[in-house]
């Protein structure tokens, strides 16, 4: 999470994430869960004025299966933000999926991902949505 992410660009595939983990939870396993992931644990504003609270940083998160990148104004601030990018090309190498929303997929490029997707073009060359395999393949 980034100041200025745009809320819809999380908050959708978090709704989706959430729903998806409450029915697919089996009992004994540990269910499925989604994490807001910062730089640091202070509130960030987004685009159209929320304030979320980051539940973890780049430094103390959980192991992640899958990346979702949010686009919005503030991406673009971010693109040479050393710290983001490092931590996203640390992330992504063992991480299931990688994937991006709108202007997100910059970023991806930036840290060595493949950029496909169809549809709605953003900020030059970024697809709306882009959902691809990492490097380290599913």
């Amino acid at each position: 999470m980034f100041r200025d992410v745009e809320e819809l660009d999380f908050v959708g595939p978090w709704e989706v994430f959430t729903a998806s983990a409450a029915l697919r939870e089996q009992p004994g396993e540990a269910p499925d869960r989604a994490v807001l992931v910062a730089a640091g644990s202070q509130p960030i504003r987004c685009s159209k004025g929320l304030r979320i609270i980051p539940e973890t940083t780049f430094d103390s998160h959980p192991p992640l299966d899958f990346v979702l990148v949010p686009g919005g104004l503030g991406i673009r601030r971010e693109a040479e933000n050393p710290q983001l990018l490092a931590w996203l090309a640390k992330v992504a190498e063992p991480a299931d999926w990688v994937t991006s929303v709108c202007t997100g997929i910059d970023r991806r490029a930036t840290v060595g991902q493949r950029c496909n997707g169809s549809g709605w073009e953003a900020a030059g060359n970024a697809s709306r949505v882009a959902t691809l395999p990492s490097s380290g393949g599913a």
